[in-house]
């Protein structure tokens, strides 16, 4: 089944929550939703799940439309942030209700809610009720709620926000195989740009009501369209600059760096004014080479995956810098000197 999303616009309250908003989903894929709190992520959701109507706009499923068909009716399973399930039923009952609904029962009941749980691995838990569960256990039974009715599309609303990292990560990896499993598209809202990279084939970022970039992760982390999407997906050093000269190796921007060289195709002409982004993990110790910047370590702390470090320039600019963790930890009023890559060299009109 694929998905396509046409021109959908929504207001509520007098507030126009979604603007023109357009995509496809392919057969088995997985679609991040991506933005902040009140982007229109929820809403859009709604949408595609038969909640709400837009006010312009289509959503087609396998190049039917399926406005006025109600969410019932449609051929999409949704997941909700909070797993919501019935605490007075036992879990093989909450996932035959689905069942009992569109008239399944008996032998088929059973297997399709044996085989739903092997699925999210949760074998033998049929007659355990909710509050004997942990909070991963119940996301994987909603899951497999979801599932148990065979829909043609999963859709999921923050289905690891309330998860603790250890969790989160497994469930992360679960995600990925239940879907290839299954073989069908996967259309999941998040705000959290870690579970939007690990997991999505594609991404689309949402902010005020509009895509602002959509594409694989990688195009998106590396080749962000506007600053706000550079610093949604990741932390970002920025400086104001000037666009000095174009050649056959890239562009030359003046900064207070100094003069840095930028692969960026960006469309202007010598002299205008640019913001300048690079990642703090897009810098690297060197000795010499383009993009050259000395200085003197300030501070640096551990944050077990890898040491932030405030890095002084001669100019009295300051830079922050993440690195591995190394045999000899860096150390505030260490000399350092550091460069990055011109393809690491992000440059986006001045505001």
């Amino acid at each position: 089944m694929n998905l396509e999303v046409r021109g959908l616009r929504k207001q509520l309250g007098g507030t126009t929550v979604l603007r023109d908003v357009r995509f496809q989903v392919g057969d088995s894929e997985r679609f991040f939703i991506l933005g902040p709190s009140g982007s229109g992520k929820t809403t859009l959701l709604r949408l595609l799940a038969g909640f709400l109507e837009p006010d312009a706009g289509d959503v087609l499923l396998d190049g039917r439309s399926v406005l006025g068909v109600p969410a019932h009716r449609r051929p999409i399973a949704l997941v909700f942030q909070q797993p919501a399930l019935w605490p007075h039923l036992t879990v093989g009952d909450n996932l035959g209700y689905g069942l009992d609904v569109r008239g399944v029962t008996g032998t088929e009941r059973k297997r399709r809610i044996a085989d739903a749980l092997s699925l999210v691995r949760l074998e033998g838990f049929e007659d355990r009720r909710p509050r004997e569960l942990s909070g991963g256990q119940q996301q994987r039974v909603a899951l497999a709620r979801a599932v148990v009715i065979r829909p043609g599309m999963l859709l999921l609303d923050e289905p690891l926000s309330h998860l603790d990292p250890p969790l989160r990560r497994g469930l992360r990896e679960e995600l990925i195989g239940i879907q290839r499993t299954l073989g069908i598209p996967m259309v999941c809202v998040s705000h959290d740009r870690q579970d939007a990279l690990s997991i999505a084939h594609r991404i689309a970022l949402l902010n005020e009501g509009s895509v602002l970039q959509e594409g694989p992760p990688s195009d998106l982390f590396l080749r962000p369209a506007t600053p706000f999407v550079a610093d949604f997906l990741g932390e970002m050093n920025w400086w104001s600059g000037t666009l000095m000269a174009r050649g056959s190796d890239g562009l030359e921007v003046g900064s207070p760096l100094g003069i840095l060289r930028s692969l960026s195709d960006i469309p202007f002409g010598v002299g205008t004014p640019v913001r300048i982004g690079v990642r703090p993990r897009d810098l690297h110790p060197l000795q010499a080479g383009p993009n050259t910047l000395s200085g003197t370590v300030v501070e640096s702390v551990g944050t077990g995956e890898h040491d932030e470090s405030v890095i002084q320039l001669a100019s009295g600019t300051r830079i922050r810098w993440h690195h591995l963790m190394g045999p000899r930890r860096v150390r505030a009023g260490d000399a350092i000197t550091l460069g990055v890559d011109p393809e690491h060299v992000l440059l986006f009109p001045a505001a």
